[in-house]
């Protein structure tokens, strides 16, 4: 195969496979919300006002995750 018939890569990656990068986002906010119920939990066992705080902290984080799942700016790009 010559270097005229390999395909130039695209400028863009998510343009490849624009499902890989809102996975990672969601990965990340899931891990978030963990780590910080976590936290909470440790806390909650010196401090029952402050991990409580924080857990419910968790709860918001993940919740706002599942309410909005995905961006305004992934609603506007065109289908494929």
């Amino acid at each position: 195969m010559t270097s005229s018939q390999v395909p130039a890569p695209k400028d863009d990656p998510e343009d490849a496979d624009p499902g890989l990068a809102r996975a990672r986002t969601s990965l990340a906010w899931t891990r978030t919300a963990i780590s910080f119920l976590a936290v909470g939990a440790a806390i909650l066992k010196t401090d029952v006002p402050a991990g409580a705080i924080v857990i419910a902290a968790s709860l918001g984080i993940w919740g706002l995750r599942q309410f909005f799942p995905r961006s305004r700016t992934a609603a506007n790009r065109p289908a494929r």
